[in-house]
């Protein structure tokens, strides 16, 4: 059973607020919030460890163990100081808000909807909390172009009591009953992109968190997609807010960041990964884990799904790189 969880209502009717209050257990708390609420008062506070176990299927391996074994192999690959809470010096709130799960209710100004979610993702610095947008069913389509904004999934109410909670409920549970964690694998991939970021960007990456990810969705401006094939099958993706990624880019061309074309920073991120890649695969030759990487791949904007071979989890490994946040994602299986 996961731990108590704590929901933030933004914009909700007490209807809405009323009808969870009866559908979830009494100790699950629920925070009412306006917008303004949320921008001031969201904060970043690593999550690791504090998820219970819950089993999956077929391997007799929690995924609490699983996430023992990755923070472990990671906490042997670089000496970082432990994760502190991060917030913005010009936004102090004298109670933080840390939520487990977000519910966005819709207006009738698809402007603000999308600027709303925009700033409630950006503000979860790439921590992995469901944001669902509420919506009556007329609203529903409007309401799904909100993911690709920063949307996790919608909840169309009024609607039947226990799919409501069945919905809300399940938003909170890492996705992959699979469990191969392959460290071997893994950690040349987070390795090579600190060590590229450092000798060719001149930036330290402090890593923050780890966690398993509730879905397949990516997260931030740009993702840089690896793709990969053989004895290991799926992918790695390295997500960017779009400031760092100009920052990263004109490091390594010696250039200004706003001086870069979309084409340039497309072109430079995907230079970037393939890099990555390179040394990564070099790193692993010489081990069972001899597999190929394709052409890699860089979106724009959110919503895109990470491929998931075998219903395999997806790891997630949080940095701070220059005050801002980027992720490196993980979704594997073997596959002989």
């Amino acid at each position: 059973m996961s731990k108590i969880a704590t929901f933030a209502l933004v914009g909700c009717g007490r209807v809405f607020e009323g009808t969870l209050r009866n559908l979830l257990p009494v100790a699950y708390p629920i925070k009412s919030l306006s917008k303004e609420e949320v921008e001031k008062c969201l904060c970043y506070e690593p999550q690791s460890f504090r998820q219970e176990a819950a089993s999956a299927s077929g391997t007799g391996v929690s995924l609490a163990d699983a996430k023992n074994a990755v923070a472990a192999m990671l906490a042997n690959s670089a000496p970082d100081a432990p994760p502190a809470p991060v917030q913005s010096a010009k936004t102090p709130c004298a109670e933080p808000i840390d939520p487990d799960c977000i519910l966005y209710q819709l207006t009738t100004n698809t402007d603000l909807d999308v600027e709303a979610v925009r700033m409630i993702r950006r503000k979860c610095r790439f921590r992995d909390i469901p944001l669902l947008v509420v919506t009556s069913y007329a609203d529903l389509p409007r309401a799904r172009s909100l993911i690709s904004h920063g949307a996790n999934e919608t909840v169309v109410f009024p609607c039947n009591p226990e799919q409501l909670k069945k919905k809300v409920l399940s938003a909170l549970d890492p996705v992959g009953t699979r469990m191969p964690v392959i460290t071997k694998v893994i950690n040349p991939y987070i390795s090579a992109t600190v060590d590229l970021l450092g000798t060719m960007a001149g930036l330290h990456a402090e890593k923050r968190d780890v966690f398993l990810k509730k879905n397949y969705r990516l997260f931030g401006d740009i993702s840089a997609i690896m793709s990969l094939t053989g004895k290991v099958e799926g992918q790695v993706v390295v997500c960017f807010e779009e400031k760092l990624a100009r920052e990263v880019v004109a490091r390594i061309m010696s250039s200004r960041p706003e001086d870069l074309t979309k084409d340039e920073l497309k072109e430079g991120i995907g230079e970037v990964v393939n890099i990555v890649a390179g040394n990564a695969k070099a790193a692993l030759s010489t081990t069972e884990y001899t597999h190929q990487i394709g052409l890699p791949t860089v979106v724009f904007g959110q919503g895109h799904e990470l491929s998931h071979p075998g219903n395999a989890p997806c790891i997630v490994v949080i940095f701070e790189v220059d005050g801002q946040p980027l992720a490196v994602l993980v979704s594997m299986t073997v596959t002989g």
